[in-house]
């Protein structure tokens, strides 16, 4: 007797579909997903800008964004600090939660390190973005950043 393999046409479709389904590209924040430096933190009020000194970083992907601190005197292996929150880009501004320490998400990040961003501490904030010449600018009333892609 002979058997027909009808679940080999289908495990071979569902498969091809998972492949198809995981290379989608994540539309939502396609234009600043990824990795960019800060070169410039401007303080509005005061109209004093600090460099990056390329030190400080940010990550978006999807619904967060990471800020790295890189100190500058690292030990081997120590690759800095790393801060975590939520993030929501809406009609041209991406608002972002309170920052935590990163894989320790039950600790807040230090005032400092957010402060080297001019992210206000332990507080939702929100900055309209744009784009110039292939920089990233975020600005609020108080701040202007000026971010490179990486």
């Amino acid at each position: 007797m002979r058997r027909t393999h009808t679940s080999v046409p289908f495990i071979l479709c569902a498969a091809i579909a998972l492949c198809m389904m995981s290379c989608e590209k994540n539309c939502r924040y396609d234009a600043f997903d990824g990795f960019w430096r800060v070169d410039e933190v401007t303080d509005l009020t005061t109209g004093i800008t600090s460099s990056g000194n390329a030190r400080l970083f940010m990550s978006f992907e999807y619904h967060l964004v990471k800020l790295s601190w890189l100190p500058e005197n690292r030990t081997p292996g120590f690759l800095g600090y790393e801060y975590i929150a939520s993030c929501k880009e809406e009609d041209g501004s991406v608002k972002f939660g309170i920052f935590y320490k990163y894989r320790e998400e039950d600790i807040p990040a230090p005032a400092e390190y957010v402060a080297s961003f001019g992210i206000p501490y332990n507080q939702p904030s929100s900055f309209e973005y744009s784009f110039n010449e292939g920089k990233l600018i975020l600005e609020n009333p108080t701040t202007r950043l000026l971010l490179t892609k990486y």
